[in-house]
Protein backbone atom coordinates (compact mmCIF):
# COMPACT_ATOMS: atom_id res chain seq x y z
CA UNK A 1 0.00 0.00 0.00
CA UNK A 2 1.35 3.42 -0.96
CA UNK A 3 1.37 6.05 1.76
CA UNK A 4 0.89 9.60 0.41
CA UNK A 5 2.61 12.24 2.52
CA UNK A 6 1.94 15.95 2.27
CA UNK A 7 5.25 17.66 2.93
CA UNK A 8 6.98 20.99 2.80
CA UNK A 9 10.41 22.20 1.69
CA UNK A 10 11.76 25.38 3.28
CA UNK A 11 13.97 26.63 0.45
CA UNK A 12 16.52 29.00 1.97
CA UNK A 13 18.71 30.68 -0.61
CA UNK A 14 21.00 33.63 0.10
CA UNK A 15 21.71 36.72 -2.00
CA UNK A 16 24.65 35.02 -3.73
CA UNK A 17 22.53 32.04 -4.81
CA UNK A 18 23.76 29.53 -2.23
CA UNK A 19 21.23 27.06 -0.82
CA UNK A 20 21.14 25.99 2.82
CA UNK A 21 21.17 22.19 3.27
CA UNK A 22 21.37 19.98 6.33
CA UNK A 23 22.66 16.53 7.22
CA UNK A 24 22.78 14.29 10.28
CA UNK A 25 26.39 13.36 9.45
CA UNK A 26 29.38 15.22 7.94
CA UNK A 27 29.58 12.40 5.37
CA UNK A 28 26.03 13.10 4.23
CA UNK A 29 23.69 12.65 2.62
CA UNK A 30 22.76 16.33 2.51
CA UNK A 31 19.08 17.23 2.39
CA UNK A 32 16.72 20.12 1.94
CA UNK A 33 15.14 21.52 5.09
CA UNK A 34 11.59 20.28 5.53
CA UNK A 35 9.45 17.23 6.04
CA UNK A 36 5.95 15.98 6.67
CA UNK A 37 3.04 18.37 7.22
CA UNK A 38 1.01 17.26 10.23
CA UNK A 39 -2.75 16.88 9.96
CA UNK A 40 -4.38 20.32 10.23
CA UNK A 41 -1.02 22.12 10.06
CA UNK A 42 -0.52 25.03 7.65
CA UNK A 43 2.40 24.83 5.21
CA UNK A 44 4.19 27.87 6.65
CA UNK A 45 3.87 26.49 10.18
CA UNK A 46 5.29 23.13 9.06
CA UNK A 47 8.25 24.84 7.33
CA UNK A 48 8.97 26.86 10.47
CA UNK A 49 8.68 23.76 12.68
CA UNK A 50 11.12 21.73 10.57
CA UNK A 51 13.61 24.62 10.29
CA UNK A 52 13.59 25.09 14.06
CA UNK A 53 13.64 21.37 14.94
CA UNK A 54 16.29 20.25 12.44
CA UNK A 55 18.45 23.32 11.91
CA UNK A 56 17.66 25.51 14.94
CA UNK A 57 16.64 28.32 12.58
CA UNK A 58 13.83 30.81 12.94
CA UNK A 59 12.51 31.53 9.44
CA UNK A 60 9.77 33.40 7.69
CA UNK A 61 8.10 32.19 4.53
CA UNK A 62 7.62 34.62 1.67
CA UNK A 63 6.00 32.71 -1.19
CA UNK A 64 4.83 29.32 -2.34
CA UNK A 65 7.10 28.41 -5.25
CA UNK A 66 5.49 25.20 -6.48
CA UNK A 67 4.26 21.74 -5.61
CA UNK A 68 6.45 18.89 -6.85
CA UNK A 69 4.52 15.84 -8.02
CA UNK A 70 4.99 12.68 -10.03
CA UNK A 71 6.31 9.16 -9.84
CA UNK A 72 9.82 10.42 -9.15
CA UNK A 73 8.60 11.42 -5.67
CA UNK A 74 7.54 7.85 -4.89
CA UNK A 75 10.22 6.09 -2.89
CA UNK A 76 10.45 2.47 -1.85
CA UNK A 77 12.74 2.28 1.16
CA UNK A 78 14.99 -0.62 2.14
CA UNK A 79 12.45 -1.66 4.79
CA UNK A 80 9.84 -2.02 2.04
CA UNK A 81 7.83 1.10 2.88
CA UNK A 82 6.27 2.55 -0.26
CA UNK A 83 5.76 6.30 0.13
CA UNK A 84 4.81 9.10 -2.23
CA UNK A 85 5.80 12.56 -1.06
CA UNK A 86 3.88 15.60 -2.31
CA UNK A 87 6.13 18.49 -1.33
CA UNK A 88 5.15 22.13 -1.51
CA UNK A 89 8.21 24.34 -1.80
CA UNK A 90 8.19 27.63 0.10
CA UNK A 91 10.78 30.37 -0.33
CA UNK A 92 12.10 31.22 3.12
CA UNK A 93 14.35 33.74 4.81
CA UNK A 94 16.34 33.24 8.01
CA UNK A 95 15.33 35.54 10.85
CA UNK A 96 17.71 34.11 13.45
CA UNK A 97 20.05 31.21 14.11
CA UNK A 98 20.83 29.44 17.35
CA UNK A 99 23.53 27.09 18.49
CA UNK A 100 22.74 23.46 19.13
CA UNK A 101 20.98 22.29 15.97
CA UNK A 102 20.62 18.49 15.90
CA UNK A 103 21.57 18.45 12.22
CA UNK A 104 24.58 20.14 10.64
CA UNK A 105 23.68 22.94 8.22
CA UNK A 106 25.85 24.49 5.53
CA UNK A 107 25.54 26.82 2.55
CA UNK A 108 26.35 25.40 -0.89
CA UNK A 109 26.56 26.97 -4.34
CA UNK A 110 24.73 25.26 -7.18
CA UNK A 111 28.09 24.10 -8.56
CA UNK A 112 29.03 22.56 -5.20
CA UNK A 113 25.63 20.86 -5.01
CA UNK A 114 26.27 19.13 -8.34
CA UNK A 115 29.17 17.22 -6.70
CA UNK A 116 27.55 16.74 -3.30
CA UNK A 117 26.21 13.50 -1.85
CA UNK A 118 22.49 14.32 -1.60
CA UNK A 119 19.62 12.18 -0.41
CA UNK A 120 17.35 10.85 -3.16
CA UNK A 121 14.61 13.39 -2.51
CA UNK A 122 16.97 16.41 -2.57
CA UNK A 123 18.58 15.19 -5.79
CA UNK A 124 15.21 14.99 -7.52
CA UNK A 125 13.71 18.15 -6.04
CA UNK A 126 16.73 20.39 -6.72
CA UNK A 127 16.87 19.22 -10.33
CA UNK A 128 13.17 20.00 -10.79
CA UNK A 129 13.51 23.38 -9.07
CA UNK A 130 16.40 24.33 -11.34
CA UNK A 131 14.44 23.28 -14.43
CA UNK A 132 11.48 25.39 -13.24
CA UNK A 133 13.78 28.38 -12.66
CA UNK A 134 12.74 28.40 -9.01
CA UNK A 135 16.32 28.63 -7.73
CA UNK A 136 18.47 31.47 -8.87
CA UNK A 137 22.06 31.12 -9.94
CA UNK A 138 25.08 32.81 -8.44
CA UNK A 139 25.14 36.49 -9.36
CA UNK A 140 21.44 36.52 -10.31
CA UNK A 141 19.41 38.87 -8.11
CA UNK A 142 17.29 37.13 -5.48
CA UNK A 143 13.52 37.39 -5.62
Amino acid sequence: MIRVIQSVVALVQDESGQILLNTPSPQGPWALIGGEVLEGEELAAAAKRHALKDADLTIETSEEICQLVGEKYQFIYECGADQTWIPTVLRCKILSTNEGAPLKTKWFSLKEIEKLYLDEFATTALKDLQELGAVFKEGQPSR
